[in-house]
């Protein structure tokens, strides 16, 4: 997707009006609106590409709206007390033998669990490897990884799926829905969630959107990195 062409055209007035907006503004997890303005500035102005921390600005501010806000209009109709439940969903997240592979992701989560608002299990997906001897390297620390395991009080499932080595990406989205897809709907017989919580685009977010239409869950992805250019 051509999002620094857009944040400079077509989309210029929206990405200002929701970084700078009211949503953002004093959120303890976003820096100070003046750096946010920076970014919109210097990015317009074509000083240097940001496209990337705006789209992932662009993608918190929309769940804040969307859901947080959903549940404030709840709390002032006086149906606040049910907290709204989650289930985050990403390849990129701690476990016991790669405590900080996608750390970010696990920090994010906390910082919504402590505002007292959601709810949440974690499905983060490994890839499948035989062996867990160390001559194996990396590989071998998809094996290590426990099955089911308790991080900061949060539960966290680490299903296998297939990525085959030079096609495993092309297909990956695929193989990853098919692998995970009886798990998660084990975990929603005893765990009723209201909306899937995805991070990295791809594969993580193209499958989070296959399963979601096959359980008719709303999906929410927060695209990192490089995953969205």
């Amino acid at each position: 997707m051509p999002l620094a062409k857009w944040f400079r055209g077509p989309l210029r007035e929206p990405v200002r009006k929701a970084v700078l907006g009211p949503v953002l503004r004093g959120n303890r997890l976003v820096q100070t609106r003046r750096t946010c303005a920076g970014l919109v500035d210097d990015h317009q102005s074509g000083v240097r590409d940001y496209s990337t921390p705006l789209w992932a600005l662009l993608m918190f501010e929309s769940f804040l709206r969307n859901v947080m806000g959903a549940q404030d209009r709840d709390r002032r109709a006086g149906d606040g007390r049910r907290r709204m439940k989650i289930l985050t969903f990403s390849t990129l997240y701690p476990h016991a033998a790669r405590p900080s592979h996608g750390i970010f992701v696990e920090t994010r989560l906390r910082h919504l669990l402590a505002s007292g608002r959601v709810e949440s299990k974690v499905v983060a997906p490994v890839p499948w490897f035989p062996s867990s001897n160390a001559r194996f390297g990396e590989y071998a620390m998809h094996a290590r990884a426990p099955r089911q395991e308790t991080r900061n009080g949060i539960e966290v499932l680490h299903p296998r799926y297939p990525l085959p080595p030079k096609i495993g990406m092309t297909v990956g989205a695929f193989l990853l829905a098919a692998a995970v897809k009886p798990v998660i709907e084990r975990i929603q017989r005893s765990y009723a969630f209201d909306l899937i919580d995805a991070h990295y685009f791809y594969p993580d977010g193209v499958a989070a959107v296959m399963l979601g239409k096959r359980l008719r869950k709303p999906v929410v992805i927060t695209a990192r990195g490089t995953t969205s250019t």
